[in-house]
Order: C-alpha cells, then structure tokens, then sequence
C-alpha cells in the first residue's frame, strides 16, 4: 500500500505540475502520508522485533515465574559444564 501511494503521488506531481504549482498541494501531501506511513510501519516492525528477542531471552520454569538466562539454572549451559 505504501508503494502504491508513493507511485500514486509521484505520478500525480508531474502531471500536476503541468498545469500549475498550486495543483501540487495534494499529490505532495499523499506523498508526505505515504513516507509516514513507511516510517510508523518500519517502527514497529523494529519495535516487534525488540519485544520478541526478549521474550527468547527469557525461559519458563514449573513455578510459573520467568527468569533470565544466566542465573545459575539447570537451562544455562555454563552452569550446567561446572
């Protein structure tokens, strides 16, 4: 959909701007929403991405709390060597 509204847009420029500048208003405010709409999109892919890699860090024991790795439990490797 970004895609399509940024072509939109551009395409909508040039010919807008054959008659006149003052018919650019809307094909630049189409384009200025398609930028933000790539921008929020981009920032919460990033956001998702940070929420699940701290869910990965994170393991589940039978007591039903979390707890991070690392802490000495049977489930971090480096515990488990020594």
């Amino acid at each position: 959909m970004v895609i399509a509204a940024s072509l939109e847009a551009l395409v909508m420029v040039f010919k807008s701007t054959r008659g006149g500048t003052e018919y650019s208003f809307f094909p630049a405010v189409l384009f200025i929403a398609a930028m933000f709409a790539l921008i929020a999109l981009g920032s919460y892919q990033w956001l998702s991405s940070r929420i699940r890699g701290a869910d990965a860090q994170t393991v589940e024991h039978d007591g039903g709390g979390s707890e991070p790795i690392g802490n000495g439990t049977k489930s971090d490797p480096e515990s488990v060597a020594k």
